[in-house]
């Protein structure tokens, strides 16, 4: 059995929508939705909207509720803190480079350097080392407890 145009438009327009949400604010989501259906042949002319209206509009969508109750302004291309986070975990990858290139300046010993300390062998003897293996991966262990740690637990302190 084919659906009519009708369903179909309402089909789409709600999937998704009802889940988890109360009576009323399903019946407007329906309600907007059977708005949004235009019937064929109607020949019913769009309602102009004011230049005032859009841009209420465009700042209802910028604007959003804290959770501790004011409102927050994002701008489009905001540099939020997971970019921050994000880019502070990749940093921390590399100081194991930065350590063996302050030590030994831009030569193959700053190499095999970098080399123990993300391994944990020595290039020279052919060692392995838990404590050169530690001095490399602490930077970044560190930095992703920090990163992912402290918002998960700030969260769990609002919730309370």
């Amino acid at each position: 059995m084919a659906l009519t145009a009708y369903q179909a438009h309402m089909k789409r327009e709600l999937k998704g929508k009802m889940k988890g949400k109360t009576a009323a604010q399903r019946k407007a989501i329906f309600k907007a939705a059977a708005k949004s259906y235009k019937k064929k042949g109607s020949s019913k002319p769009k309602a102009r909207v004011s230049r005032a209206t859009q841009v209420k509009s465009v700042a209802r969508r910028v604007t959003s509720r804290k959770p501790t109750g004011g409102r927050s302004t994002v701008a489009k291309n905001g540099f939020n803190t997971q970019k921050i986070f994000k880019y502070l975990r990749l940093a921390s990858l590399g100081v194991p480079i930065l350590v063996g290139v302050s030590r030994y300046g831009f030569s193959l010993d700053a190499a095999k350097d970098a080399f123990r300390q993300y391994s944990g062998v020595n290039v020279n003897n052919g060692t392995f080392s838990w404590a050169s293996l530690a001095q490399g991966w602490t930077p970044f262990v560190g930095t992703s407890l920090v990163t992912y740690g402290i918002p998960k637990l700030m969260k769990m302190i609002r919730s309370f």
